[in-house]
């Protein structure tokens, strides 16, 4: 079963890279390697997160490169564009985090409470 999380980063870089490398961070302590990311985001994200020594310890890391938002607005909207992601129906389980999140437990145990492609969850 293949599990794939993704977050997105395409506004206000000073601000969320740093919110995101503590997620990583988090992630690569508590998670099981064999989640796939995808980050959802702008070129000027991606020499910085190339260089993040967390990010590196997962199998797979994806950066599906997309404009940069003017607004808040339309980078909430890019949650959406996951459908446009090359790998996405790779995936039996694909789950949306917010680059704000704190990962205590392994996302692994999320993940194998769905049943693939018959039930959602949703989560703001």
């Amino acid at each position: 079963m293949r599990f794939l999380l993704y977050t997105i980063l395409t506004y206000r870089k000073e601000y969320y890279l740093p919110i995101f490398e503590v997620m990583i961070k988090s992630m690569a302590l508590t998670c099981s390697k064999d989640i796939d990311i995808c980050i959802i985001c702008n070129r000027s994200y991606v020499d910085d997160l190339k260089k993040n020594i967390h990010l590196n310890t997962f199998n797979n890391v994806y950066y599906h490169i997309v404009p940069e938002d003017k607004d808040l607005f339309h980078a909430l909207m890019r949650k959406c564009d996951i459908a446009y992601f090359k790998h996405w129906s790779d995936y039996d389980k694909i789950m949306f985090l917010d680059c704000d999140i704190i990962i205590q437990d392994d996302l692994k145990k999320l993940f194998m409470k769905v049943k693939a492609r018959s039930d959602k969850i949703y989560a703001p």
